[in-house]
């Protein structure tokens, strides 16, 4: 018997940073744009790993953690919806080290809203986030160099709005869109009757 792979799908429109743009005053008070905002999202539980961030954030070179402003969301900080979309569409990058996950999945939103991601490279993300976002779980200095890879970015944008990731729009689109559920599901469908 044969398998198939049904991804869940995330609603593109919503997060969509060109046809559902948030401002960043959504986020005023917990934010600091003189910065380079980077973000968590999910509770203080072990599996997500917020102590490895904080370690990670606590290696960097000085002259790097000072241009930092952490967001850490549903943890340290409650957002709305709306809030929540601005964080996504604003920040230069969300660290995601998480072990597990269920069907709460950031890192599909935060690419949808053309946010980078840095993730654990674990089976329970890479078969949705592209492999230029995985980073080995526990390598504190790899975690380092992506971070300072991002801050450097920033720095040479000189503090504008981030441009988009089209090419992580585009990754989400292909993989997790409804048109792609429905395509994997007609599939799956097909070869279940066909004894597939």
């Amino acid at each position: 018997k044969s398998t198939a792979l049904v991804r869940h799908q995330i609603d593109l429109d919503y997060w969509d940073p060109e046809g559902n743009p948030r401002s960043r005053e959504l986020i005023a008070e917990h934010d600091d744009d003189s910065k380079c905002l980077l973000i968590t999202v999910g509770s203080d539980e072990p599996r997500n790993r917020l102590d490895f961030v904080r370690e990670v954030i606590t290696s960097l070179p000085e002259e790097v953690a000072d241009d930092i402003h952490m967001l850490h969301i549903g943890s340290e900080v409650e957002l709305d919806d709306e809030q929540l979309v601005s964080a996504f569409q604003h920040a230069e990058a969300l660290l995601f080290p998480s072990i597990s996950e269920g069907l709460d999945y950031s890192p599909a939103e935060a690419m949808a809203a053309g946010c980078p991601v840095i993730a654990a490279n674990l089976p329970v993300h890479n078969k949705v986030i592209p492999n230029r976002c995985l980073v080995p779980a526990t390598d504190v200095v790899a975690w380092v160099d992506e971070i300072e890879k991002i801050h450097a970015a920033w720095m040479r944008a000189g503090g504008v709005p981030r441009n988009p990731d089209d090419s992580l729009i585009d990754h989400v689109t292909n993989t997790l869109s409804a048109e792609a559920q429905g395509q994997a599901m007609s599939e799956a469908y097909h070869d279940a009757t066909q004894g597939g």
